[in-house]
């Protein structure tokens, strides 16, 4: 079926008038892409003439199967409406897919190499983003009402602090690599030398005179991710903003530094991370405590704890000040410079629908408190084809209540014999990790070890 000007029902399925892009809406705060195993007969329709055209098979059966387990499980339910879960009240995510072939369109590009100039192709692109951004809105309403529905999250609703303000979102962009390592990679628009260096950070302090550096470093990388909004709430506080005021870093002794830098690894690829959860229920995923960063080609062995290889050298482009390769390397902060690895590795780590779609370009974490900016995530409004039409009542920045991941799954992960299972697992490792990361309102972030008394994937149990 085609638009309705009502909010779209769970059990239908929107579709842009030629089919090209579908919208199954959901019940929870989860908004699923696929942009990349289009099925549809579209030989009328010209080959891009540039770009990648290989598709990333089985991601749509993954996603479809993920959707389902996710329908399926009360326990899921649970996570999002608590333990007093009705059979009427189904856990379901967002699923936005592309039907086109990429060799037809790339939705995961900006417009001009995702259609290169092709119209339907552009038409297409236009619809699927903004179905993405409807989601968004939908998911956004729902998460206010799953923060009113807990009495812990009430509270810190009604004082404007904690993990449940402003509500979040959480967008997964579901893709498929071959890479040798077959592991999951969680990417949050972050390269791997900017998670070495922040990892790194979180298992040595700096000297007293680096770690202002070293802490504008860890922000530098946190403004570009598109988890951002996750990280800031969690992670930096006001407070922080303060402390790194050049005037203040007397203030800024090298364990608050390194004590950052653990709370925003934890999120990233410790104990509270997404990959973690997903790891501790048998799907290899990197970064995570398994895999804390992607390098190296050899299996991972069994058991947990095992630590991956040691990463490459790396060759120094920028310094952590932004100081050029010419300037005085900075006392004390020998791991924290910018630069490529000398070797390749293997770790696609985001594109555009995460830069776009996901918190790198949100404010401040004290802005994102007001909904007064107009328009959605922050960009131009675009004009939409093929009938397609955004609710902006309530004029909010989507950008700033959506945390955006990008999901590459392994050949395993999308194996038909293994999606049933995987999807199964996947769906419990991440209404598990949206629920303590996103609606729980604790504030026991992490251990010296990185391990959260409270924070970490639970024991792999019956769903």
């Amino acid at each position: 079926m085609t638009e309705s000007t009502a909010t779209p029902s769970p059990l239908t399925v929107l579709r842009s008038p030629n089919g090209h892009v579908e919208w199954h809406p959901g019940t929870v705060p989860i908004v699923i892409c696929v942009p990349h195993d289009g099925q549809q007969e579209a030989d009328h329709l010209p080959d891009r003439p540039r770009g990648v055209h290989e598709p990333d098979r089985n991601t749509r059966a993954a996603a479809l199967a993920i959707s389902e387990s996710f329908r399926n499980s009360r326990k899921i339910a649970a996570f999002f409406f608590g333990e007093a879960v009705t059979d009427q009240q189904q856990a379901v995510p967002h699923l936005i897919i592309s039907n086109l072939p990429r060799s037809k369109l790339d939705p995961n590009r900006s417009i001009g190499e995702a259609a290169q100039g092709l119209p339907d192709a552009s038409r297409a692109w236009y619809a699927y983003h903004s179905y993405i951004e409807r989601a968004k809105q939908l998911a956004y309403r729902q998460t206010l009402s799953l923060c009113s529905a807990s009495p812990a999250a009430r509270l810190h609703l009604a004082r404007g602090i904690g993990p449940c303000w402003p509500p979040r979102v959480l967008l997964i962009d579901l893709h498929g690599q071959s890479h040798p390592e077959d592991w999951l990679e969680v990417g949050y628009c972050i390269p791997a030398h900017g998670l070495r260096d922040i990892r790194q950070a979180s298992l040595t302090a700096a000297t007293p005179e680096a770690s202002p550096f070293r802490l504008y470093h860890l922000l530098d990388i946190v403004r570009n991710t598109s988890v951002r909004a996750a990280i800031e709430d969690e992670c930096l506080a006001t407070a922080i903003e303060t402390i790194i005021d050049r005037n203040h870093h007397s203030d800024l002794c090298p364990e608050s530094v390194q004590a950052t830098a653990k709370r925003i690894w934890c999120l990233l690829g410790g104990c509270r991370s997404l990959g973690s959860h997903i790891a501790a229920r048998g799907w290899r995923a990197v970064p995570s405590l398994e895999d804390a960063l992607p390098f190296g080609k050899a299996p991972a062995k069994t058991g947990a704890g095992v630590e991956p290889a040691t990463p490459p050298a790396m060759t120094v482009a920028m310094g952590p000040a932004g100081l050029s390769p010419s300037d005085p390397p900075l006392p004390g902060v020998p791991c924290m410079s910018g630069g490529t690895p000398t070797t390749t590795c293997n770790y696609f780590f985001g594109g555009y629908t995460s830069i776009r779609h996901g918190s790198m370009s949100s404010p401040s974490r004290a802005s994102r408190c007001s909904f007064s900016r107009p328009g959605l995530d922050g960009l131009p409004q675009q004009p939409l084809a093929e009938g397609e039409a955004i609710d902006r009542s309530h004029n909010i920045s989507c950008v700033s209540v959506c945390d955006a991941y990008q999901v590459e799954l392994s050949p395993r992960c999308r194996d038909p014999s293994n999606i049933a299972n995987f999807s199964r697992d996947f769906s419990f490792a991440v209404a598990e990790f949206y629920a303590k990361n996103y609606l729980s309102p604790s504030f026991n972030l992490v251990d010296e070890k990185c391990r959260c008394p409270t924070g970490g994937p639970e024991p792999v149990t019956g769903q």
